[in-house]
């Protein structure tokens, strides 16, 4: 059992990770020689930490002291985000002069080797070196329509068709884009930003929120997924490039799980933990997201709908998001009955009111995508001088409220709909019992913090005469099948666009995190167990990826960033967490000793390999389950 013969250093790996010190924050931390004698100067006390941290204590081991550190505040400047520790001594109690205050000689240092290797690369023809990289990545592709005059995309589909497609019958795999397979870039995480960025492929990012993995290709190639789920366009999509069946979020809440991707940061690394932890600009340093690292290397980027947590009012919203991060970023448009607001819990813990007069585009991902389309028009149109583009499509649902057209809801009558595979029955005491001995051999940590059987989500699965529960599963899976019909209409806009966009443009489609419909007792989200980390993640990469592809390895979103630099020829920061995964998206059946690290609130994390799901709780509880012999988590082996 080779993933049990892996348990010390999990385990270590855990223990690393719940300290909650981030590599980038301890390498940068500003400190001196410490002075032990009380300080007459209280100044002297206070030491300045790089990056914004929850907890200063691990500082008292780096300035040899027996006194306290404590975190007094968090200070932004401009882009330069720090925090302040006061040192106390352990015997009297008074400040002590630690010979640091806010010292930057460490900073500069740093600074000065990496413009010293900058220069050398230059004497030793690093400009020569980046043509040659940007050659490999954009010149070596195979463009069909090379030269070609541009033309628009056709007007997407009419908001009145529904999809009629057969959960079982998955679309016939399309023509591969052509990336050249030789573009292979390892930049150093020292190489200067360039602002010449043409060539490098375009990126179509697809945030999707609160999508678990009820999706076609799980159903067709895992025990994964509803057997009643109709998807299409992300089945179209999946079938252009290579999925991932064991693929994990970072965090399973919103907030904490989109931080980590677009920063690169764990929440451990960053201290961005949960939704409490909003909003996030205090735990993330100005110009380190993905989108901000694109655009500082000569990318157009243009976001739209939710991307970051609550991002939706863009520009308009500066304190939701960084503006200098991105060119453009308009406000979401709502219309009908969306614009006067549904209510939260509408077609979850409440039924629909008046389906049939919700229409496709009273719902701001409808806009979302229009956004999108018209921008990839404009570079059709040659409207933005060559630079390459990152588009952030960020669609919201399937998350609550799920209230979307009638006809979506008609594709799964309620009456039909399937439970969760471990209920046989609709009698709901013997579904009691089912319930009690699934969780009978989970920690009661668990159980209050992760399950929370007394929380009001829970009462649908009691309110049997109404059958709410077969309503929530009816009503969700009616909200995926809305977000697929856009996801449609951005892939048939995409395949409208010349051959030469086409072939330079990677698409990656990933979701923030799972969600439970009643598995283990619970509804949303918030758990370390499958149901909730388990993500869609499909990446079409041109002449990387196979269309149609499958891989089955563990890997968790943190692999995002790094592995989009490494695809379009950039560096790597070096805060970024994470493994590159090209060697995957090359070859799905690669050797791979990675594994997934999922993170729920402070020292609660999961970590999952080929074969099994590790937890380790705040209070030292733990769950180990065997995927092979049981995927639905219902028997605990530690």
């Amino acid at each position: 059992m080779r993933f049990l013969a892996r348990l010390p250093p999990l385990l270590l790996l855990l223990g690393s990770v719940s300290a909650g010190i981030g590599v980038a924050v301890a390498d940068d931390v500003v400190v001196g020689p410490p002075n032990l004698d009380c300080a007459e100067d209280e100044d002297a006390a206070f030491v300045t930490v790089r990056g914004n941290v929850r907890d200063c204590s691990w500082l008292r081991d780096k300035l040899e002291v027996d006194g306290d550190v404590d975190l007094v505040e968090k200070q932004c400047e401009g882009t330069e985000a720090s925090s302040v520790c006061r040192v106390t001594c352990g015997t009297c109690g008074e400040a002590i002069a630690t010979d640091t205050g806010v010292s930057d000689e460490p900073a500069t240092t740093v600074a000065e080797e990496q413009e010293q290797e900058q220069e050398e690369e230059e004497d030793a023809g690093a400009d020569a070196a980046e043509a040659g990289s940007l050659e490999e990545v954009g010149s070596g592709l195979d463009v069909e329509n090379d030269g070609a005059e541009a033309t628009a995309a056709t007007e997407p589909p009419s908001p009145t068709a529904a999809p009629t497609p057969s959960p079982t019958d998955p679309p016939s795999p399309t023509a591969a884009p052509t990336l050249s397979p030789t573009a292979s870039p390892t930049a150093s995480p020292t190489a200067a930003p360039t602002g010449d960025s043409r060539g490098r492929p375009n990126v179509l990012f697809i945030p999707v929120d609160d999508l678990n993995n009820w999706v076609g290709y799980f159903l067709r190639h895992t025990r994964k997924g509803h057997p009643q789920s109709m998807t299409p366009n992300l089945d179209r999509l999946s079938a252009m490039g290579l999925s991932f069946t064991n693929a994990h979020a970072s965090s399973t809440i919103c907030n904490p799980s989109r931080t980590a991707v677009w920063s690169g940061m764990r929440p451990s690394t960053s201290g961005c933990y949960d939704n409490k932890d909003y909003p996030w600009k205090p735990f993330v340093q100005e110009g380190l997201n993905l989108n901000a690292h694109f655009k500082n290397r000569g990318y157009y980027t243009a976001g739209s709908g939710k991307t970051h947590h609550s991002s939706q009012e863009g520009m308009e919203g500066p304190e939701k998001i960084y503006t200098s991060e991105w060119s453009e970023y308009p406000k979401v448009v709502k219309k009908g009955r969306a614009a006067g607001g549904y209510g939260p819990f509408e077609g979850f813990l409440s039924e629909v009111i008046e389906a049939d007069k919700v229409l496709d585009d009273d719902d701001p991902d409808y806009h979302t995508v229009s956004f999108c389309i018209d921008r990839m028009k404009e570079d059709a149109e040659k409207k933005r001088d060559g630079k390459p583009f990152f588009l952030a499509c960020g669609l919201v649902k399937p998350h609550l409220p799920w209230v979307v057209p009638q006809r979506y809801y008609d594709l799964y009558p309620r009456d039909t709909v399937q439970l969760p595979p471990y209920v046989t029955t609709n009698q709901w005491k013997e579904w009691d019992e089912a319930i009690m001995e699934d969780l009978k051999d989970v920690p009661e940590y668990a159980i209050q913090r992760m399950a929370n059987p007394d929380k009001e989500y829970t009462d649908i699965l009691r309110m049997n005469e109404t059958r709410r529960w077969e309503g929530a599963i009816q009503n969700y899976l009616a909200t995926i099948a809305y977000l697929d019909m856009n996801v449609g209409r951005l892939l048939d806009a995409f395949e409208e666009l010349p051959q030469e966009i086409q072939t330079n443009t990677i698409i990656v489609l990933w979701s923030d995190h799972g969600y439970h419909l009643g598995e283990k007792g619970h509804h949303k989200k918030q758990t370390l167990w499958e149901e909730c980390s388990d993500v869609p993640f499909i990446w079409v990469v041109p002449n990387v990826t196979t269309p149609g592809t499958i891989c089955d390895r563990p890997v968790d979103l943190q692999s995002i960033y790094p592995t989009l630099c490494n695809l379009t020829g950039l560096d790597v920061p070096d805060h970024v967490d994470g493994d590159n995964i090209r060697p995957l998206l090359e070859d799905p059946d690669a050797e791979w000793d990675g594994i997934a690290t999922v993170t729920m609130g402070r020292m609660n994390h999961a970590i999952v390999d080929q074969r099994y799901r590790y937890i380790r709780y705040e209070d030292g509880s733990e769950e180990l389950y065997d995927h092979d012999n049981d995927p639905n988590e219902f028997e605990n082996l530690a």
